[in-house]
């Protein structure tokens, strides 16, 4: 991988890319003409502080850091390396609950890949909630089980989701990690019979603990991005999603022999990738449009289509959403229920 990138990627994202993801050794010369304030603050949006700290150790790069920037990156990569013990802590109490009471379950996200041992080292990655994944069936269930053992709804405020991937988020006073549980995966109801149907049966157990199967852990980080953080309909990118996918292909000898069926999120995903040059492995070849890739040069080269584009993702989905409570005002009484109450308890809270 060469340091020279695409014109519209800024120097200190290249420089982010390189460090993270690059093989070769970083001319002197590139650090020197960095504003590392940038770098910083490019790194903490992409949730990246204690992994840029790991790769700027492991590659022998600390010396091109100014050395309070340096013991800086230290401090929050040894906070996170604390944080993520009590996380091991929290997931191992919450998965003794599961199974003494028969829930079948698979953890998600950031909580299974640190279970799993993606990551060289405890802190290379922040984690912020645990997702754990159950039956759709034993999704109550499992909410009252934890609220027995002391969790309770964040804040206590009213969530309504409709056709919710999960149930509202809980929070224990003497946790530091709040808990999501997931019945389903993702919003796209396309996608989820192909990731869902058999994710029980096609689950795994590396480390004493379930998630799903190494497949569908891919997938999934690569769908939460694209679909449940709106990756897809942004044309944007998450550092921390292309870690995590990058690692995953290491741990798992993930290549082109695996099966992975094409579609919109996959295409647009590797789109990005392809334009940021960033070649993870031979998996799978994306079949993007012209259109895309116009937009996302657009994107990039351009802050006032940059802003335009945002702004017109905001509206479209606005208006998709406003259309979905309408006719579940009109439909689901137990919305209007739901709506009743929230109008109520704003109007109390004026008060």
């Amino acid at each position: 991988m060469k340091i020279s990138r695409q014109k519209n990627v800024f120097k200190e994202e290249s420089l982010l890319i390189e460090i993270l993801f690059g093989n070769t050794k970083i001319n002197k010369k590139v650090f020197k003409k960095v504003d590392f304030n940038k770098l910083i603050f490019l790194a903490s949006s992409h949730l990246m502080l204690p992994s840029l700290y790991h790769n700027l150790i492991v590659k022998k790069l600390d010396k091109m850091i100014p050395n309070d920037l340096l013991c800086y990156l230290k401090e929050i990569y040894k906070i996170n390396s604390e944080r993520n013990l009590k996380l091991i802590e929290e997931i191992n109490e919450i998965v003794q609950v599961l199974t003494k009471n028969k829930i079948e379950y698979a953890l998600l996200k950031g909580s299974a890949n640190i279970v799993n041992k993606i990551y060289d080292e405890l802190g290379e990655r922040m984690v912020g909630d645990i997702d754990i994944l159950v039956s759709k069936n034993n999704g109550l269930k499992t909410q009252n089980i934890l609220k027995e053992n002391g969790y309770e709804n964040v804040n206590n405020q009213l969530i309504y989701e409709i056709d919710p991937k999960h149930l509202p988020r809980l929070s224990h006073k003497k946790k530091n990690f709040a808990v999501e549980i997931h019945t389903r995966m993702v919003r796209s109801k396309k996608l989820y019979n192909d990731l869902y149907n058999n994710t029980m049966e096609t689950k795994t157990n590396l480390y004493g603990y379930y998630t799903l199967s190494k497949l569908n852990q891919f997938l999934h980080n690569i769908y939460n991005f694209q679909i449940n953080d709106n990756g897809y309909k942004k044309l944007s990118y998450s550092f921390r999603t292309i870690y995590d996918h990058n690692k995953l292909i290491e741990k798992y000898k993930i290549n082109e022999k695996w099966e992975i069926n094409s579609n919109k999120y996959l295409d647009n995903y590797f789109m990005v990738l392809d334009y940021l040059n960033l070649n993870l492995g031979k998996i799978y070849i994306s079949r993007y449009g012209k259109i895309d890739c116009l937009r996302l040069k657009l994107k990039s080269n351009f802050k006032i289509y940059y802003f335009f584009d945002e702004g017109l993702v905001f509206v479209f989905d606005y208006i998709r959403r406003r259309i979905k409570q309408i006719k579940e005002l009109l439909t689901n009484k137990a919305f209007r229920n739901y709506s009743i109450l929230k109008i109520k308890n704003f109007f109390v809270g004026d008060s």
